[in-house]
């Protein structure tokens, strides 16, 4: 007759060893599963960002469809816009504000308009 006498405990050991594995795979996925959460969230706003920015422009040209071949000046398509235009500096553009996004002007040979006072027919390139 053969005896075992090494073998006590011996599934406990398998036992804990399994279970051990269980967690880690479990923390694996709980992991992956935060950072593809904290990705959607990133990227849900990244394109609301876009779509307003998105959207300034739009009504910007929107606007500015009715000041074609006029002498209005920035300011004042800023005003129709219901936003505040403000002068640039050290040749940075002169920028509109919206609630949520702003707006730089830019002319034909893509030199920003700096000062509010300038025409709008100047007006090639917007950028927001």
């Amino acid at each position: 007759m053969i005896f075992y006498k090494n073998k006590k405990g011996s599934a406990l050991v398998f036992s804990m060893i399994i279970l051990g594995i269980m967690i880690l795979t479990g923390l694996s996925f709980a992991a992956i599963t935060v950072t593809e959460r904290k990705n959607a969230i990133s990227t849900g706003k990244s394109t609301q960002a876009f779509q307003s920015a998105d959207s300034a422009a739009e009504l910007a040209l929107a606007v500015l469809k009715d000041y074609q071949g006029s002498a209005g000046t920035l300011g004042e398509f800023a005003g129709n816009l219901g936003a505040i235009c403000s002068d640039g500096a050290d040749g940075l553009p002169a920028k509109i504000e919206l609630s949520d996004s702003s707006l730089n002007f830019f002319d034909v040979n893509s030199d920003p308009i700096e000062e509010c006072g300038d025409a709008v027919y100047k007006i090639a390139k917007i950028k927001s």
